[in-house]
């Protein structure tokens, strides 16, 4: 039993690294999603549509990392 309690710490450390990475990523996103948006290279309608699901996902995210 003592190996599979290793084997699932190290799962789940590994997993939280991966969530925290997509964290960063889906941040960056937004940042330049922003940045396209405030120089006009990206118009009303498609940066509210991607705003919303990059939204999503940073909650979904964060969501999941609170009830580890």
């Amino acid at each position: 039993m003592q190996q599979s309690s290793l084997i699932t710490r190290l799962y789940l450390k590994d997993f939280y690294a991966k969530l925290y990475t997509s964290l960063k990523e889906a941040s960056e996103t937004e940042y330049w999603l922003e940045l396209l948006h405030e120089s006009g290279y990206v118009g009303e309608e498609a940066f509210s549509a991607i705003y919303q699901e990059i939204v999503k996902i940073l909650v979904a995210i964060t969501k999941h990392r609170g009830n580890g």
